[in-house]
């Protein structure tokens, strides 16, 4: 949801997302207008982009049936260390994990890296959450007039 909005505005300019070996890559090149600081992306973006990449790792592992998750999952807490400025303009890989699985819960991780520079960026921990029963979901002309009011059609 997040990276196609972000890559259709150009704040992330391309992107590679690769599930295997039950890990999440996600390689990123973000556009200038992602800046917080000049020159230096924005933190609450790169809070979204360790939450969005919890989401898609835990979309993966149940639909290759390595977690069940028959009614999704919901973020109950995401934790961030920031660790250097992250520049605009840059082609991160964001790598993230399952850590835990406690009944309803699901701990996972992540670091967001510049591989060749050996850089790490910032650091994530979350703790997702199953719900108990199916989530309605709006109807489809309802979805539909929400989608378009946001803009998202326009």
């Amino acid at each position: 949801h997040l990276f196609l909005s972000l890559l259709q505005n150009d704040l992330i300019m391309d992107m590679v997302v690769i599930y295997a070996d039950k890990q999440l890559y996600a390689a990123l090149k973000f556009g200038v207008p992602v800046c917080g600081h000049p020159t230096i992306v924005h933190g609450g973006l790169t809070s979204a982009i360790f939450d969005e990449t919890f989401g898609v790792l835990l979309y993966a592992a149940g639909r290759y049936n390595h977690l069940e998750l028959e009614h999704g999952v919901f973020t109950a807490r995401l934790e961030v260390d920031y660790k250097k400025p992250l520049p605009a303009e840059s082609t991160v890989l964001c790598t993230a994990r399952v850590d835990s699985c406690e009944g309803r819960k699901i701990w996972v991780a992540a670091d967001l890296t510049d591989p060749l520079q050996e850089t790490v960026y910032a650091s994530s921990r979350a703790l997702f959450v199953k719900p108990k029963a199916p989530v309605p979901t709006l109807a489809p002309a309802r979805a539909e007039a929400a989608t378009t009011a946001s803009g998202a059609n326009a």
